[in-house]
């Protein structure tokens, strides 16, 4: 797996086809709901796409690989705001933006504030 930059991981989200974040979900550390995640980040629907990374952000954020839980959920908490406050029907409930900003502050919780979580966020 390359390292993941959060700049990167928002552009996919943003203008990336189903494939690439299929292949995106592929390529991150082993993580046991990458394969009922991969169904739903295909999907048209960019409210869906960020539901879909919930639980595998979560499970990163939560010891198996926290800078990676990190990178993620900077990019989808961002990009999960953009859908709240741009796209009609979104689909999205509150709760989905507040888990992403929730599972990095386990990360920081749980391992401090490493220098990736502070790229993640764009302080450095």
């Amino acid at each position: 797996m390359t390292r993941l930059i959060k700049e990167r991981v928002l552009d996919l989200l943003r203008t990336g086809t189903p494939e690439a974040r299929i292949e995106l979900l592929r390529t991150l550390p082993p993580n046991e709901f990458k394969n009922s995640s991969a169904s739903l980040i295909g999907s048209d629907s960019p409210g869906m796409v960020i539901v879909a990374l919930a639980p595998v952000i979560q499970q990163y954020c939560s010891g198996i690989d926290p800078d990676c839980g990190a990178v993620l959920a900077a990019a989808a908490h961002e990009r999960a705001v953009e859908i709240w406050e741009t796209v009609p029907n979104h689909g999205l409930i509150a709760t989905t933006l507040s888990g992403a900003s929730t599972a990095l502050r386990t990360e920081i919780r749980m391992n401090g504030f490493p220098f990736t979580c502070s790229q993640a966020l764009g302080r450095s």
